[in-house]
């Protein structure tokens, strides 16, 4: 039944309500959807029978109960995926590797929350070996692909996951986001991406960079909210989620006051292409034209990523073992030998201008209640690159210098969401970034939900059951 109008939780759980569908439908309508995902190589590890079983105790459950049952479970009923990078118990934990995965014993906190509340998951879903980059290699396995056009990138690190919802294999996944890998791939695929105030969900395993969160996508703004309240909340496995205040947005409804909007056409070197710099510039037009008030400004602080790539290497090289050089990707393999030639000097400065791109940032949305990019500067590249091609000719330590958009608030902690506003002359899925002050969620969520109202009728529908082959290049 994965129809117009069950692209959304909302309307699903209308349907389930008023006895129009089951869960049993649900699923078997994102089931049917698997051949045309895995055409994008985005699904990892599926869990077929168990997601079944699932869904005939939810139709069980809500049969008995009727609405009383999503009162303690508020996602009875929903499908969706997890990313790869994300333990989910029974699945091959396999973090993006090429080789054998162990099985997960226990769900992570995130997803142990997800199902706790109802939520099904169909399976996991691809990255690259430990989200390295922002495309979606898949080590030596084929690249994940984008939706709407199969030549291209789906994006990353959690293009799998956005290609998933894109395609209808699940109304919405969880990602991760180090440096824009959930909201690149929503951006490049059509969805809505949200990367929450950091610490906000509990990460596990520990990631050594400090910049990592779990993120969601989704159609709406609204079910990627609704997966993110679910999932908020201390855990002590993670340090960084203890004592962060409550998620406490119970909608992303306007509340009738109109808010003060910077808007900048990039944070960093890269301006933007044409194309997205046209369509972002139209969406923040229809802002103001709301009776927001819009300012454009220039970025408060340098581009970070001298701060970000410094941090990140050094990451990979921890976690890259040296007798497995030979089987990363020459780009990923040239990022981790230039980390282990960084020194504690080197990596002492990158922490030490972090920190002050966060003061700027920080008393910028003191100022303004948000801050609007667009999303990625550049369209959907060549599936088979890490990078746009023109930032790999510059070396491979700018392997992520193309996104200064996203990777800025990975570095400052602050919330950020994309949501769909336009496409290219060719039909590629074009991105706006909504960013807040930190744990001040709910003012990107409700102005990314504005915005994506206005544009959502363009990605109304699936992209094509099969991704187009010999479609065009470009703009």
């Amino acid at each position: 039944m994965h129809t117009q109008g069950t692209r959304s939780f909302s309307s699903l759980r209308t349907a389930l309500t008023s006895g129009e569908s089951t869960v049993e439908e649900a699923v078997d309508s994102a089931l049917s959807r698997l051949a045309a995902v895995e055409a994008l190589n985005a699904v990892r590890h599926t869990r077929i029978d168990e997601v079944r079983r699932e869904a005939a105790e939810a139709d069980r459950v809500i049969a008995q109960e009727g609405e009383r049952a999503w009162r303690t479970r508020p996602l009875l009923g929903l499908p969706l995926t997890v990313k790869e990078l994300t333990a989910v118990a029974g699945l091959p934990y396999s973090r993006g590797s090429d080789g054998p995965a162990g099985i997960a014993q226990q769900d992570a906190p995130a997803v142990r929350r997800l199902r706790d509340a109802g939520a099904l998951v169909l399976g996991s879903t691809t990255s690259p070996t430990g989200g390295w980059c922002g495309a979606g290699l898949n080590g030596t396995r084929p690249p994940t692909t984008n939706p709407w056009n199969g030549h291209l990138t789906a994006g990353g690190s959690s293009g799998g996951a956005a290609a998933a919802v894109a395609t209808g294999f699940g109304l919405a996944a969880t990602g991760t986001d180090g440096a824009g890998s959930v909201r690149i791939p929503a951006s490049f695929c059509g969805v809505v991406g949200y990367k929450p105030t950091y610490g906000l969900v509990p990460y596990a395993p520990l990631s050594s960079e400090g910049l990592s969160h779990i993120g969601t996508l989704a159609n709406t703004v609204a079910d990627a909210a609704a997966l993110l309240r679910v999932m908020a909340g201390p855990d002590s496995a993670d340090p960084a989620s203890l004592g962060v205040p409550a998620f406490g947005a119970a909608d992303v409804a306007d509340d009738g006051e109109p808010l003060r909007i910077a808007w900048a056409t990039t944070l960093g070197t890269p301006s933007p292409d044409p194309a997205v710099a046209t369509v972002c510039r139209t969406a923040v037009e229809r802002l103001a034209a709301r009776g927001h008030l819009v300012e454009e400004i220039d970025p408060p602080a340098p581009d970070g990523y001298g701060s970000l790539a410094t941090i990140l290497a050094t990451a990979e090289a921890r976690s890259a073992a040296p007798q497995d050089d030979d089987r990363l990707h020459p780009v990923h393999r040239e990022v981790v030998r230039w980390g282990r030639g960084l020194s504690g000097i080197d990596l002492a400065a990158a922490i030490e201008e972090r920190a002050r791109l966060c003061v700027a940032y920080d008393a910028l949305l003191d100022t303004f209640d948000v801050l609007v990019t667009p999303t990625v500067p550049v369209l959907p590249f060549d599936s088979g690159l890490p990078a746009p091609a023109e930032y790999l000719a510059r070396g491979s330590t700018q392997w992520l210098a193309w996104t200064p958009n996203t990777y800025t608030f990975n570095l400052s902690g602050q919330p950020a969401v994309t949501v769909p506003v336009g496409r290219s002359a060719t039909g590629l899925p074009i991105g706006l970034q909504i960013a807040a002050g930190r744990h001040r969620d709910r003012k990107a969520l409700r102005i990314a939900s504005e915005v994506h109202g206005a544009a959502a009728d363009q990605f109304a529908s699936l992209p094509p059951q099969t991704p187009e082959v010999g479609a065009s290049f470009g703009h």
